[in-house]
C-alpha cells in the first residue's frame, strides 16, 4: 500500500462540558496571548498511580506517593494554561486510579478547555465519556492546525507508520509521537515517549519559532517531579563522627513541590562499618526516614579492603576466601592455623564479601 497522505484539519473548540463559563456561554475575557507559539507535552501522567522505578511502598508512603500524582498534575494544568497547546502522550490514568483521580483529570480538563486552551492526548487507553480534549490515536498519523486570535499559529503533527505530509507552508510543526523511532523531517520540535523518559521534570515546554524552519524555537522543562526518587553511593573508609548527620548532609536538597522522597543508601564502609548488620541499617534508615521521605540502607564493604596485604598480613577478603576454601558447610569446619572454625564467623564474612566479589567478576 502507498504511504497514507495525512489531512489537515483546523484546530477544533474545546469540546464537552466545562466550568468557569458565566451563564451565557461565554468565557470571561482574558488578554490574548502573544509572541512564539508555546506548547505544553507531558507524558505517562498516570494519574491515581505510584511512579514507576520506585521500590515497594505501602502503607502511608504509597498514598502519598499515589496523591502526589494529583498534585502534580494540578501544577501541569497550572501551566498549562498559560500555553497554547496541552498535549499528553502515553496513559493519563493509572490502572490503579480511583475515582478522585478520574474527577482529578476531568477537573483540570474543565479548567483549560474554560480558558481555550486546546488539549490532545496520544493513547489508546480508555477513557471516561465527555472528556474535553481531542484524542489522537497513536497509530494514525494526523495534522491540526493551531490558531491564535482566529489566525493560523502552529501545527501539530502526529507521526505513525509511514505516513506523508505536506510541506510545512510557514507555520512551525511540532511532531508527536509514541513510536520510538521516527522520522522528523519537515517538523520544527519533536515530542516523544523515550525523550519524556529522559526529562527529571513531568513536563516540557517547546517554544516554536514563528515561522517553519526559523530559528529561535527552544524546550525547557516544566518543574520536578512530587515524588523523587535517588541512589546515593557514599564512601566511608573511615567511621564519620555523626553517621545520621553526615547521610543528611550528603541527600540532595529538597525542592519545590516535591512530595515524596525515597533514597536507597549504598554505604562502602570499613571495618568500623561491620557492626552494621542488617538490624542496625534498618535502624539508621528508620532514622533517616520521616513523613516526606523514606530511607532504605544497604551496607558493603569498602573496596580498598579487596586489596591484598603481604604475606604477613594479608587482606581481608584474602583472609575471608582463605577460610571460605577450606570450609565445608556439609560438614564439621577443619581446624586452621589462625582460623576460628565458625560457621557464624564465615557465613557474616560472606554477607561482607561475596555480592560484591561475585558483581565485581
Amino acid at each position: 500500500m502507498p504511504p497514507q497522505q495525512a489531512r489537515r484539519n483546523s484546530r477544533p473548540a474545546p469540546g464537552g462540558s466545562t466550568t468557569g463559563a458565566n451563564s451565557t456561554g461565554a468565557s470571561p475575557a482574558e488578554p490574548l496571548r502573544t509572541g512564539p507559539p508555546r506548547i505544553l507535552c507531558a507524558a505517562e501522567v498516570r494519574l491515581g498511580g505510584i511512579p514507576a522505578g520506585l521500590p515497594p511502598l505501602s502503607g502511608e508512603a504509597a498514598e502519598i506517593a499515589a496523591g502526589a500524582s494529583r498534585r502534580q498534575w494540578d501544577a501541569l494544568v497550572n501551566a498549562a494554561a498559560e500555553a497554547d497547546a496541552f498535549v499528553l502522550i502515553g496513559r493519563l490514568l493509572d490502572p490503579a486510579a480511583d475515582l478522585r483521580a478520574e474527577r482529578a483529570l476531568r477537573d483540570g480538563l474543565e479548567r483549560l478547555a474554560a480558558a481555550e486552551v486546546a488539549t490532545f492526548a496520544l493513547t489508546d487507553e480508555p477513557l471516561p465519556d465527555d472528556l474535553p480534549l481531542t484524542l489522537l490515536a497513536p497509530d494514525e498519523p494526523s495534522e491540526i492546525e493551531l490558531s491564535r486570535g482566529g489566525e493560523g499559529l502552529a501545527v501539530l503533527r502526529t507521526l505513525a507508520g509511514a505516513a506523508t505530509f505536506p510541506m510545512p507552508d510557514g507555520l512551525p510543526v511540532l511532531g508527536i509521537t509514541s513510536e520510538p523511532e521516527a522520522d522528523a523531517e519537515g517538523c520544527d520540535a519533536l515530542f516523544t515517549l523515550s525523550s519524556a523518559a529522559s526529562e527529571a521534570a513531568p513536563g516540557t515546554w517547546f517554544v516554536l519559532p514563528e515561522t517553519a524552519g526559523a530559528a529561535g524555537g527552544r524546550t525547557e522543562p516544566r518543574g520536578e517531579r512530587a515524588v523523587r526518587f535517588f541512589a546515593p553511593v557514599l564512601e566511608l573508609p573511615e567511621e564519620p563522627h555523626d553517621l545520621p548527620a553526615r547521610l543528611r548532609n550528603a541527600a540532595p536538597r529538597r525542592d519545590d513541590g516535591e512530595r515524596l522522597r525515597i533514597v536507597d543508601w549504598t554505604l562502602h564502609v570499613g571495618p568500623w562499618g561491620d557492626r552494621l548488620t542488617d538490624e542496625d541499617a534498618r535502624a539508621l534508615a528508620g532514622a533517616l526516614s520521616d513523613t516526606w521521605a523514606l530511607h532504605s540502607v544497604t551496607v558493603l564493604p569498602h573496596p580498598g579492603r579487596f586489596v591484598d596485604g603481604d604475606e604477613d598480613e594479608p587482606g581481608e577478603a584474602a583472609a575471608f576466601l582463605e577460610a571460605l576454601a577450606h570450609f565445608d558447610p556439609l560438614g564439621d569446619a577443619p581446624a586452621l592455623p589462625g582460623v576460628a572454625p565458625d560457621p557464624d564467623r564465615v557465613r557474616t564474612l560472606a554477607t561482607r564479601f561475596a555480592a560484591p566479589l561475585l558483581s565485581a567478576g
